[in-house]
């Protein structure tokens, strides 16, 4: 039965992703990514999934897709129009210098805090460990510089990192900025006591590169504002893959195959969150809704900031709020098991903050808020080339639904703030729309 609706699931999203792309001008739309990558995954966990999970938990899914996919019907298309009106710019270098050095002084007290803790023995595993305790907490100021100004400026640097330059005229290699990009994420990832999120969201922002790069309309987009240099690339891409694999094969030493392994990483988030449609108590399903409150949750922090501060709270406490509310991490942070002897937490998937907040109405509420937010950010992307690079950087993030709520992430929120205020700063000229309908 259930593999039966996966089928027709799958169909529907084929069908949904051929409309979109004839919609959208170019096949690697947010429709195409959100149906290949959950139907990847629910198959994937379905044959291979280590864990039992009730049917119930697949249904909420899949009637989720169908939410999002059936939102395609109130699109209008975007082709033709899309090829007129994009415009394209430069970047100004010496602005951009600027804002590098400032990013590498303000990670010179966070690398040398992660110095002194490795040099005295710590492991980076047990660094990782240290960070998330009460002991080892950055404070609130410290910690809200490093997650509300560092990091969205980083990411702002990394989207623009193959945006060309201009510079009295001339126009200047983007190596140097990619080399200070690929170095900014190392540097977060080492003071973070590693985690591979910020490296795999780095992977898979230029995995889409290449991806709109071959493609025939979008190139035009590409090849004037944003040159790839594949080999460049395709290096730090393989050696992500490689690690990525071997960590796997570290960990499930026992297992023979590649889709078993796989199977390890990405598929016990139906099982946990199955876990908390069961313990509604700790999950605070059902019974104490935040109506939007979850979903939304970095507004809510953001507002939050001067209170804190003044309260001088830690950088993930739970005191200072101005009512009663729980954080989602503090949740899903904790340690479940989910099978005879297996403990896991945090992929939870983007249904645990829209069930948090509007119990089974969220299987409607939430993937409809989505696909319209990514349609407005598509239609941001259509004013101006450089906007079409923050769009992809949000294709890359549907692949974490399957762990947060993008709405939900602080990270993404500041990051399209300091985008936008990197691109009125640093962009410096502007040519006038050039018709290239019929061109591609």
């Amino acid at each position: 039965m259930l593999y039966i609706l996966l089928i027709i699931s799958a169909s529907i999203g084929l069908i949904v992703s051929i409309s979109a792309r004839d919609k959208y001008g170019f096949l690697l739309n947010h429709y195409t990514i959100m149906n290949i990558w959950w139907h990847m995954i629910l198959f994937l966990s379905y044959f291979y999934s280590f864990y039992e999970v009730r049917i119930r938990v697949y249904l909420i899914f899949l009637f989720g897709l169908l939410i999002f996919n059936l939102t395609i019907i109130f699109i209008p298309s975007y082709n033709k129009k899309m090829l007129k009106t994009i415009s394209f710019n430069y970047l100004d270098l010496k602005k951009r210098r600027m804002i590098e050095g400032s990013i590498f002084l303000l990670l010179i007290p966070y690398l040398k805090s992660f110095y002194d803790m490795i040099t005295s023995g710590m492991e980076l595993w047990f660094i990782r460990g240290y960070l998330g305790s009460e002991e080892g907490r950055l404070s609130y100021v410290s910690g809200s510089i490093l997650i509300r100004f560092i990091d969205p400026i980083v990411i702002s640097l990394i989207i623009t990192a193959y945006y060309k330059f201009n510079l009295k005229g001339k126009r200047y290699s983007d190596k140097a900025s990619l080399l200070f990009t690929l170095l900014a994420v190392v540097a977060l990832g080492l003071i973070s006591g590693g985690g591979r999120t910020v490296v795999l969201n780095w992977l898979i922002i230029y995995m889409l590169f290449v991806c709109f790069y071959f493609n025939k309309k979008t190139r035009i987009f590409l090849n004037k504002n944003a040159k790839i240099n594949l080999f460049i690339l395709g290096v730090p891409i393989l050696a992500g893959i490689v690690m990525t694999i071997l960590r796997g094969i570290v960990e499930y030493y026992n297992e023979n195959s590649i889709i078993k392994l796989l199977a390890r990483s990405y598929t016990f988030f139906p099982a946990l969150f199955d876990y908390y449609l069961k313990n509604p108590d700790k999950s605070g399903f059902f019974s104490s809704n935040t109506f939007g409150l979850s979903t939304f949750e970095n507004i809510f922090l953001l507002m939050q900031y001067p209170f804190r501060l003044i309260s001088g709270a830690s950088a993930s406490g739970e005191s200072s709020y101005l009512f009663n509310y729980q954080l989602v991490t503090s949740i899903t942070q904790v340690n479940r098991l989910i099978g005879p002897h297996f403990l896991t937490n945090a992929q939870v998937s983007m249904y645990f903050f829209f069930f948090r907040d509007w119990g089974y109405l969220g299987i409607f509420i939430g993937p409809w808020m989505l696909a319209f937010f990514l349609n407005k950010m598509y239609e941001f992307a259509l004013k101006d080339r450089i906007n079409f690079l923050f769009y992809v950087y949000t294709l890359s993030q549907l692949i974490r639904t399957t762990n947060v709520s993008p709405f939900s992430k602080t990270d993404y929120l500041t990051a399209f703030i300091f985008f936008l205020l990197f691109k009125k700063f640093v962009l410096t000229k502007r040519k006038l729309a050039i018709e290239i309908e019929g061109k591609a």
